[in-house]
């Protein structure tokens, strides 16, 4: 198996920022993290702009308070980091993806503290 087209299992988070610098600085926290056996696992890092529903629900959030200020609402690009597992085993990328949510956890923790 050397390659994610044998593999037979897949997950992917989406996880939303509030600025494009916060889902960048995840990333580049969290991909140096080598893979141990590439040959059972992937797992591939990279930000995206919310989609259209994601874009809409932020807007709704968000547009009563720039209506009262009386500006518009704009939806920043690239905030949403995506984190793809692909495995030949559920359990491979269940073990994955509880380390990958722990730092994580962690890198949310500092921006909430700074």
């Amino acid at each position: 198996m050397s390659n994610s087209a044998e593999f037979t299992h897949a997950l992917k988070f989406k996880i939303p920022f509030h600025t494009a610098k916060q889902a960048t600085i995840a990333q580049n926290s969290l991909n140096p993290d080598p893979i141990l056996k590439p040959n059972e696992l992937t797992v591939k890092y990279y930000t995206t702009s919310p989609t259209t529903t994601e874009s809409n629900s932020r807007i709704s959030a968000t547009a009563a308070a720039a209506e009262t200020a009386g500006k518009e609402v704009e939806v920043e690009k690239n905030t949403v980091l995506v984190i793809e597992f692909n495995g030949f085993d559920d359990r491979v990328i269940r073990v994955a993806a509880n380390n990958v949510i722990e730092n994580l956890k962690t890198v949310v923790e500092c921006f909430e503290n700074f």
